[in-house]
């Protein structure tokens, strides 16, 4: 059974099948943004996400010094 439709389909065929949409200046700049805070983040130099050594409280600092000193012995050959 055919469905009774409300809207109206357009038939007219676009002008360039090949164009997905326009890239902005702003959307250019909020790209370069998020790759270079991703950079920092892995590099592990940005402290805005708590990736430095001054990211998170008093705790989260402590329990990061935690798991640099047990990474170190690991890394260390006797």
């Amino acid at each position: 059974m055919a469905k009774n439709r409300m809207h109206q389909v357009s038939t007219k065929p676009k002008k360039n099948k090949n164009h997905c949409g326009t890239i902005t200046v702003e959307d250019q700049l909020r790209m370069a943004r998020a790759g270079r805070r991703d950079a920092e983040i892995a590099s592990g130099h940005n402290r805005a996400a708590g990736t430095g050594i001054h990211g998170g409280d008093k705790d989260a600092r402590k329990r990061k010094d935690r798991r640099q000193s047990k990474a170190d012995l690991r890394k260390e050959s006797y």
